[in-house]
């Protein structure tokens, strides 16, 4: 474990997002710089600004997530890449995810793939 995944997990047990059981309260956060909008499939990879493709995290969180990104550009840039996903795993009726499993692929098989706790 990296120290960057371990600062992650050490600073998500201090968060409890069960109260954030809507989106407008989700919302709510945001405009108070409590949380920020993050793109689950990136707009630089094609992703719309579209609330089906967006979750309110943390802004650390989204700057984690940015340097994964970082590195599956990367990866597509030297074609040893073609596929992304990321996706969010949520708990106790929370809409703020607890987790972002993300993946690269190359012709459907793993070639990176990366996990972040956001609380």
């Amino acid at each position: 474990m990296g120290f960057l995944e371990w600062l992650g997990k050490r600073w998500a047990k201090g968060l409890d997002f069960t109260a954030v059981d809507s989106v407008l309260k989700a919302e709510a956060l945001a405009a108070e710089g409590k949380l920020a909008p993050l793109y689950l499939l990136p707009v630089r990879f094609g992703g719309q600004e579209l609330p089906l493709n967006r979750v309110f995290v943390p802004a650390g969180i989204v700057e984690r997530k940015d340097l994964c990104d970082e590195k599956v550009a990367s990866l597509v840039s030297e074609h040893r890449a073609d596929g992304y996903s990321c996706t969010p795993e949520y708990r106790d009726g929370s809409v703020i995810p607890f987790r972002l499993e993300g993946m690269a692929t190359e012709e459907g098989v793993p070639v990176y793939s990366w996990s972040i706790d956001v609380w």
